[in-house]
């Protein structure tokens, strides 16, 4: 069973000039949810939270784990092995 929980990224940062922000915790968002995507991780929501100092992004909801794989895997070929 797997169970979700809140999460929080925050990031200090020098003051940013005020024209960067919104670009910033856009960008943020965005490879953030990539990230999360490519890493088989879900979730529910995604708030973010921006000043010139301090960017957040609170994901609600995050499973606590990725889901488990299963799959076959082949040695190399007879051919190419080894002789005793």
């Amino acid at each position: 069973m797997t169970t979700t929980k809140p999460f929080l990224i925050e990031i200090g940062l020098e003051e940013l000039p005020a024209r960067f922000v919104n670009p910033a915790i856009s960008q943020f968002t965005e490879k953030t949810q990539a990230w999360l995507e490519e890493k088989e991780l879900t979730y529910e929501t995604i708030r973010s939270f921006a000043t010139p100092r301090r960017l957040a992004l609170l994901i609600e909801g995050l499973v606590d784990k990725q889901p488990d794989l299963s799959g076959e895997a082949r040695g190399p070929a007879k051919k190419n092995s080894p002789r005793c």
